[in-house]
């Protein structure tokens, strides 16, 4: 039985700051007295900001039993349900494709028709 989640996750993150990181040797240094200590003194201290470690483990068949644990008071009811199948047909009517055919060719006539009109009216 599986719960559908990923079964193990792990991730790590470690963050310091260092000369190298922020300029380097070589590079404009944004805090001259870091350049200084470096150059001079060779000092290359690392100062650690932060530290992350996240790790998710997880046993399905405990999973499942501790988000749905079964109940001898109350416990998992069955239903059934009828499926009904309901079909929808459609018949097209020819007809109704034909006058829709025909309005659209007589109201494409009728634009190319007030067109030619107004560029007359326009040429005089």
């Amino acid at each position: 039985m599986f719960s559908g989640l990923s079964t193990g996750y792990a991730a790590t993150q470690v963050d310091s700051l260092k000369y190298e990181t922020i300029g380097g040797a070589g590079a404009a240094h944004p805090f001259a007295s870091l350049k200084v200590l470096y150059g001079s003194l060779g000092a290359t201290n690392q100062i650690p900001l932060g530290n992350t470690t996240s790790v998710y483990t997880v046993d399905p068949i405990t999973f499942v039993s501790t988000q749905y644990p079964i109940s001898s008071t109350d416990p998992t009811k069955t239903y059934t349900t009828s499926n009904t199948v309901t079909t929808t047909s459609r018949d097209v009517v020819a007809w109704v494709a034909v006058v829709y055919a025909l309005l659209l060719v007589f109201f494409i006539a009728l634009a190319v028709g007030f067109i030619y009109t107004m560029q007359q009216a326009k040429a005089n």
